[in-house]
């Protein structure tokens, strides 16, 4: 090695679950051998991600006040045929509780889906009333979209960890998934198939002055 700066470029770069405090690179053949490289510097460059509709604000209150609020970030109207939310319940991989949307939404616009034995505060805001609602603090709700009218669906949002069961709910700063408020930080202007609690503000059970709009 010398000390001219050689640059490796990676399309992933995945750590696995600890971060080594040193990178090992593979260098030529297979036989090579490791070489251990100190005083690395690493330049982490993402590719922005197209804004899109997410999930901005999930309410799982008292008895039947629940809500699922989706936000427009983008420049234009979304036509929301194209999109539909999934809950899977308990740790399933599998479900039945699939929710279709219509409409146009508007771009800074919000889409209310909400549980039809809900208070009058929550069905004020409300724009569809839904079986995505019918979710506990455990279960995991998914946004999906379709760009060839309905044939493929892929996952561009998610709430809570597929396919795991938490127990009663996932914890959210100083709060947790079940009897909370959640908010999407002004931040965040699109959805993450990867199920991250630092995006959300987490207010009281039952508070519903956030719904029915959003800002990012």
């Amino acid at each position: 090695l010398t000390s001219t700066p050689t640059v490796f470029t990676f399309d992933y770069l995945h750590t696995g679950a600890d971060v080594e405090t040193r990178l090992e690179f593979l260098l030529g053949n297979a036989g090579a051998g490791k070489v251990i490289l100190d005083n690395v510097v690493i330049y982490v460059v993402e590719t922005p991600s197209v804004p899109d509709l997410f999930i901005s604000e999930y309410i799982e209150g008292s008895s039947n006040n629940k809500a699922l609020e989706l936000y427009n970030p983008t420049n234009g109207d979304l036509d929301l045929s194209n999109y539909r939310v999934l809950v899977y319940s308990n740790g399933a991989t599998e479900t039945t509780n699939i929710t279709a949307l219509s409409g146009t939404l508007a771009s800074g616009e919000v889409f209310v889906i909400y549980n039809s034995s809900a208070v009058a505060e929550i069905i004020a805001e409300g724009d569809l009333a839904g079986s995505a609602t019918y979710y506990n603090g455990d279960d995991t709700v998914v946004l999906e979209k379709t760009t060839d009218g309905g044939t493929t669906w892929v996952a561009i949002d998610v709430f809570g960890v597929l396919g795991e069961d938490p127990g009663s709910s996932w914890a959210v700063g100083d709060g947790f998934t079940n009897e909370y408020t959640l908010v999407r930080k002004t931040g965040i202007t699109s959805g993450s198939t990867v199920w991250d609690p630092t995006e959300w503000i987490v207010y009281p059970q039952d508070t519903f002055d956030n719904l029915g709009s959003h800002t990012a």
